[in-house]
């Protein structure tokens, strides 16, 4: 097998199709961020009925934290949409599970703060510079060091070198934010993007959602979307993260669960949210069929 490092699974151009050691006994093949196969002590897990679709996934919450209609503000919650993705996939990969409760970057107001509690905490401003160093193609656009590179290929090899440097801040970043996952319930962050709070739990909202549909067309998720039964998301977290989004509208919300998988929720009037389930998996075995035989993948 190869042993890829997390930032195998990272965006990268062209995409990886890599094959990770994630545990003792457990080895994924990936594709960018889509989990092909997974085998695990002598258990082959496919993905089957729903695959990771960032672009749905970030069109969803970046409607939710879009702070208005301008192009450059669809550009920035875009952004941050893929970053708080990227937190996800890590505190999914810690296991225990967790949840990211995002409002837009204009409702930072104390009300909110105080209405859903957890432990405050304040991370230094600068903690997102690796992500908007991408967003800013600062790295891809190094022109002139001291002394002065201009010619290929030694400049591509410094863009390179630059680019993976950003790559390891950016899976640093993760790790740090995703541990607060560890607490009970959820981390609350805005579109800005920041960090408010860590283990917040709220059962009570003021507006629990009337409407939880699923996305018809992925190009317009908020559009022509099919109610669905809550229950189909999972459980408690789900259902918090879901009126979470309706009672705050707009707002989004991403669900890591134990077992695997990640939910994202938005919402962008009160009582209706929207949900997609990604990067879904479903598990069979190989059985040895009566006469010897290996059965196949059912």
């Amino acid at each position: 097998a190869i042993y890829a490092s997390l930032r195998s699974t990272e965006p990268t151009h062209p995409g990886w199709l890599c094959i990770e050691c994630t545990g003792t006994g457990v080895v994924r093949v990936v594709n960018h961020y889509r989990v092909l196969l997974e085998f695990y002590r002598g258990t082959v897990s496919a993905s089957g009925g729903m695959s990771f679709d960032e672009n749905v996934a970030s069109l969803i919450l970046s409607r939710s934290l879009r702070a208005d209609e301008t192009h450059a503000a669809f550009v920035h919650a875009l952004n941050a949409s893929r970053l708080f993705l990227s937190i996800a996939r890590t505190i999914e990969r810690n296991g225990a599970g967790g949840a990211l409760w995002i409002l837009p970057s204009t409702s930072t107001s104390e009300r909110h703060l105080d209405q859903l509690g957890g432990y405050r905490v304040k991370i230094q401003p600068m903690w997102a510079e690796p992500f908007r160093e991408e967003w800013e193609m600062r790295t891809s656009l190094i022109k002139v060091l001291n002394p002065p590179i201009t010619s290929l290929p030694l400049l591509e090899w410094v863009e390179e070198m630059a680019q993976e440097w950003d790559r390891g801040r950016q899976a640093a970043v993760c790790a740090y934010v995703a541990d607060l996952a560890r607490v009970d319930g959820a981390i609350l962050a805005t579109g800005a993007p920041d960090v408010h709070a860590f283990g917040v739990v709220c059962n009570k909202f003021e507006t629990p959602a009337a409407h939880v549909m699923k996305p018809s067309n992925p190009a317009t998720p908020f559009d022509g979307s099919t109610d669905v039964n809550p229950a189909d998301f999972g459980g408690s977290r789900h259902r918090s993260a879901i009126d979470f989004c309706s009672s705050l509208a707009p707002a989004g919300a991403i669900v890591a669960s134990h077992d695997g998988g990640l939910t994202v929720f938005g919402s962008a009037k009160p009582g209706e949210v929207v949900g997609t389930r990604i990067s879904g998996i479903w598990s069979v075995a190989h059985r040895p069929k009566a006469g010897g035989n290996d059965a196949g993948v059912q």
